[in-house]
């Protein structure tokens, strides 16, 4: 089942999203749809709020994977349109379209949510559903704030649908001010939403998703820039009650996980859900961690590469580490051709396996979901939050290593809470790698900067101010009440 695919309808929303069509027509035909003449129904209700799917997952490429990915100490773009651009080599200016894109794509979610949330209300339907609608709606908009929040520092709140263009220039809110929103959002939409949904809606936003998300945002605001470290408490007993209700658990085998078989398994707390056939935007994982084809094109008929993977991540695999088994510098396709990939470079196959691979380089098309948040992330939380709260216990020490354990490495023990904290930043370096977390785990410890230095690579230029991205020209130029980042 597709989101994107099945309520296709609900993009028609995205005409009336920002402002509202009230007054700007004298006339309004029948087959135009518009708010007053759309939340009429249930169906209305349940389309309006895949449209807001839909902006998340047309947004996925440019907000969580790009700057999760290109931006970290553990991949190197192969492509030369990032390279020129300087974008993933830290020099960056708010003219770079990536920046406009990570800025509009989450506030053209925000603003279809706030649609649902000002006039699903009003529509005659179960109320069950409703309060589903109305819980899915408030959960997107928290991860949305979210994502803007951890990549701009303070933006405009928007908690109202916008129906006039005198609401539009908004200045920035402070993070905690965003923050609070957020944690409002996903504190009732955990009240709202359902444990689990029947596979027909399978993809939507559960109760525990929000449970999580919860968790990782207590996390998030215990670190930089805010450092509440009374937040980590919270993270933790967010965590503990996820994982007490046994709704998730992981899989048996690591590279399991990513394939096509197991979108949406136990380990799924929330995936976002992609359909091969059609095309971009909707391509889904695999095509955006496909790698180049030997001497820029050839069998796998690709002229670029998207992510090619540095030595030191590889060297910094344990012994025996199942998880390194997923970097490679070839694939070996079901019938035993051997397709080698330019340059001996390696990559990861997390999202491309090696049954996918003819496929997806044949058509720039791939049928795979999108992780956001798996099991093992929460565990790892968990684990973090434990310790800094008070040192690792053995909750801490247990979540720990049940992530260990099914990468084949040993347990943990006897470590100080320095040492279980650096233990902690390991696993999810290599638990996570390729799954645009990275940087934003970087970035609540403070690390972010220090990390790209240690690497004395000359192609980076790291300033002090780049701990945040600067906000995007064509923001600043519509909206006269912004304000800059420093630095920028």
């Amino acid at each position: 089942m597709s989101l994107h695919n099945r309520f296709q309808a609900g993009l028609l929303l995205l005409a009336f999203a920002f402002v509202g069509c009230d007054g700007l027509l004298e006339e309004t035909p029948e087959a135009f749809i518009s708010p007053t003449n759309f939340y009429t129904s249930p169906a209305d209700a349940v389309a309006a709020v895949n449209s807001v799917y839909d902006q998340i997952g047309s947004g996925i490429n440019s907000s969580m994977w790009f700057q999760g990915q290109l931006t970290r100490d553990a991949s190197t773009p192969d492509h030369a349109l990032f390279d020129a651009q300087g974008f993933p080599w830290y020099r960056w200016s708010s003219g770079i379209p990536y920046f406009w894109n990570m800025w509009q794509e989450p506030f053209r979610a925000i603003a279809s949510a706030n649609a649902v949330l000002g006039r699903v209300p009003a529509i005659q339907m179960d109320e069950t559903l409703k309060k589903r609608v109305l819980g899915e709606a408030r959960f997107l908009r928290a991860y949305s704030y979210f994502d803007l929040v951890r990549n701009f520092g303070g933006v405009p709140i928007f908690t109202e649908e916008v129906t006039t263009l005198e609401n539009l220039e908004r200045p920035r809110s402070s993070v905690a001010e965003v923050y609070d929103v957020i944690v409002k959002d996903l504190q009732e939409a955990e009240a709202a939403l359902p444990a689990s949904y029947p596979s027909s809606d399978m993809g939507r936003a559960t109760r525990g998703a929000a449970k999580a998300y919860l968790a990782k945002v207590y996390a998030t605001m215990a670190g930089e820039p805010l450092r509440d470290a009374s937040k980590w408490s919270l993270a933790a007993a967010k965590a503990k009650e996820v994982i007490d209700g046994g709704t998730y658990d992981l899989l048996p085998s690591f590279a399991s996980v990513f394939t096509l078989q197991n979108e949406n398994s136990k380990e799924s707390i929330f995936e976002l859900q992609f359909k091969g056939g059609l095309g971009p935007p909707y391509v889904g994982e695999g095509f955006n961690a496909r790698p180049s084809g030997p001497g820029g094109t050839g069998k796998l008929g690709s002229y670029f590469g998207w992510l090619e993977v540095r030595t030191d991540l590889i060297q910094s695999f344990e012994p025996g580490d199942k998880r390194a088994e997923m970097i490679v510098n070839q694939f070996k396709k079901t019938n035993g051709e051997v397709i080698p990939f330019n340059l001996g470079k390696y990559f990861s196959i997390k999202h491309i396996t090696q049954e996918q691979a003819a496929a997806v380089y044949a058509t720039n098309d791939a049928e795979k979901n999108y992780a956001m948040f798996r099991f093992a992330d929460l565990l790892l939380l968990y684990a973090e939050a434990l310790n800094e709260a008070g040192g690792p216990t053995a909750e801490a020490y247990t979540a720990i290593n049940r992530v260990r354990a099914r990468a084949g490495l040993p347990a943990l023990s006897g470590l100080t809470k320095e040492q279980f904290r650096q233990a902690v930043r390991d696993e999810r370096r290599h638990e996570l790698y390729n799954e645009g977390h990275r940087l934003y785990d970087l970035r609540r410890w403070g690390l972010a900067l220090s990390s790209m230095r240690a690497l004395n690579d000359p192609n980076f230029d790291v300033q002090d101010h780049e701990t945040v991205f600067p906000l995007p020209q064509r923001a600043l130029d519509s909206n006269e009440l912004l304000e800059q980042n420093p630095g920028y």
